[in-house]
């Protein structure tokens, strides 16, 4: 059969349709999307204002949103996990912990990228939804199975990541980071850059009274959060 220009025409685009839909199902790797949720806790004698937290996933192509709005209104405890985990898409698992934080104690600021144990974590969140322990996250109106994850940060720059499911839990990272020198960048807020104790001041004018005072006295100072299991 002897094919005029329209036919061709259309046989190229169809074949070039199937080449992008075929482009994008493994380039999106839905057999490597999960759905989950994080948070960050800190400890109520070490406190810490989250200035970013995020998640980057598959070697740097997207990044995962991490919520610490509790953190920064001080409403968090060890090792205490947000009670409403939801989630807007599957999404590939993490790769590196970005996280950047002023500690109200120690006066400092750090800022840090932390590689993750990557396969690690893939093979935990394979065996936690293999064995029905996923734990139910809301997604578009309904509950998905899925994990979550709790980032701990520690007094001295202590790091602690924790993958979980339904009745159980793993410590996939514990690490330690160094404070920065605060820079214009990190000061700034508000269309201004900010001295160091104007900016702390700033915001930890939330904290309790009495726990400033308490934290004056010592109380939990030498506290040993980064061992905690």
């Amino acid at each position: 059969m002897k094919l005029n220009g329209v036919n061709k025409l259309f046989i190229a685009i169809a074949i070039g349709l199937t080449g992008l839909h075929v482009y994008r199902v493994l380039h999106y790797r839905a057999w490597d999307r999960y759905y989950y949720f994080t948070n960050i806790c800190t400890p109520t004698g070490h406190p810490a204002y989250v200035r970013d937290a995020y998640f980057i996933t598959a070697n740097g192509e997207g990044l995962s949103t991490i919520r610490y709005d509790e953190s920064n209104h001080f409403q968090t405890s060890w090792k205490e996990f947000y009670f409403f985990p939801e989630t807007h898409e599957k999404e590939r698992l993490p790769q590196k912990l970005v996280v950047k934080y002023v500690s109200y104690r120690e006066r400092k600021f750090y800022r840090d990228t932390i590689s993750l144990p990557v396969d690690t974590i893939k093979w935990l969140t394979d065996q936690i939804l293999m064995e029905r322990k996923a734990t139910d996250i809301y997604y578009r109106g309904r509950d998905v199975q899925g994990v979550t994850f709790l980032v701990g940060i520690a007094n001295n720059g202590n790091i602690l990541v924790w993958l979980k499911g339904e009745g159980v839990e793993h410590l996939v990272i514990r690490t330690r980071i160094k404070p920065i020198r605060p820079g214009k960048d990190d000061t700034y807020y508000d269309g201004q850059t900010m001295t160091t104790d104007a900016y702390i001041k700033l915001h930890f004018r939330g904290l309790d009274d009495s726990l400033k005072a308490r934290i004056y006295t010592g109380w939990q100072a030498e506290a040993n959060y980064k061992d905690s299991l």
